[in-house]
C-alpha cells in the first residue's frame, strides 16, 4: 500500500527523526510545520503555487487588493482596445516598480490616465499609477502560499509533491528551537539539497511548458 505525507503522519514521524518525545518537541510540533511550509514558499515558487486573476481597475481609485495567500507576483497586465481592429482588446502589461518610484512619478494620485506601472504597497494591496481613467480589464500572475497543513486540512501541494522538503524543513526547524546546532546542519543540508532537486525538477517542467507553446 502506498504512503502518503499527512499533517498526523508528520506530526508522528517528526518525533520519530528527532528520537525525542518529550513535550517541548511535541507540543512544538505545529510550529515547527508552519514555519517548514513558511521556508519552502519563501525559498522555493512553484508551478503548483502559480495562480491567475482576473478583475476589474475601478476608475479614479489606484489601489487595488491582492488575492488571499499571495506571495509574490509574476505579471500584471491591463486590457485595452487593439488599434485599427474595433471590438479588439489586447493585454498591455504593467511594469514592475519600486512604490518609491510609483510615488514619484504619479505624486498627484487625483489625475487619470492609463496605467503603467505597479508596485506592491504593504503586504495586501498593489499600487497602480497613473491613477485608471477607466475601468479596465486585468489578469496578474502571482505565487501563492498553500493552505497550510493542520488538524482541518491534512494535505496541500507541499505534503502531496514534496514530502520531503517538507520532512526536513521542519526537522531544521526543530533543531534550530531546541538549540542542537550539530543535528540543524545536517538537516539543513538535506532540505537545501532537496530544495536544490525540487527546483531542477520545476525548472525542467517550466522549459516543457514553453515548448509546448511554441510548437
Amino acid at each position: 500500500m502506498a504512503e502518503y505525507l499527512t499533517y498526523n503522519k508528520l506530526k508522528e514521524k517528526i518525533p520519530e527523526y528527532l528520537n525525542r518525545y518529550d513535550d517541548t518537541v511535541i507540543n512544538n510540533i505545529p510550529f515547527f510545520i508552519m514555519l517548514a511550509e513558511r521556508r519552502i514558499s519563501r525559498d522555493f515558487k512553484i508551478l503548483g503555487t502559480k495562480r491567475f486573476i482576473n478583475g476589474t481597475l475601478i476608475n479614479g481609485e489606484n489601489l487595488i487588493a491582492k488575492p488571499n495567500r499571495w506571495l509574490k507576483t509574476s505579471s500584471f497586465a491591463i486590457s485595452v482596445p487593439a488599434q485599427y481592429i474595433e471590438d479588439t482588446y489586447t493585454l498591455e502589461p504593467l511594469f514592475d516598480r519600486e512604490i518609491t518610484f510609483c510615488q514619484l512619478y504619479w505624486p498627484n494620485v487625483q489625475v487619470l490616465d492609463k496605467p503603467e506601472y505597479y508596485a506592491d504597497f504593504e503586504y495586501d494591496q498593489w499600487y497602480i499609477v497613473p491613477t485608471p481613467d477607466k475601468k479596465y480589464n486585468y489578469t496578474s500572475s502571482y505565487f501563492e502560499v498553500p493552505v497550510l497543513i493542520d488538524e482541518s486540512n491534512s494535505n496541500n501541494f507541499y505534503t502531496d509533491e514534496l514530502p520531503d522538503l517538507l520532512l526536513y524543513g521542519c526537522l531544521t526547524e526543530a533543531c534550530g528551537f531546541l538549540k542542537d546546532i550539530t543535528l540543524e546542519s545536517k538537516w539543513g543540508t538535506r532540505y537545501a539539497k532537496s530544495l536544490e532537486a525540487a527546483m531542477a525538477q520545476n525548472q525542467s517542467l517550466v522549459v516543457d511548458a514553453q515548448n509546448r507553446r511554441g510548437s
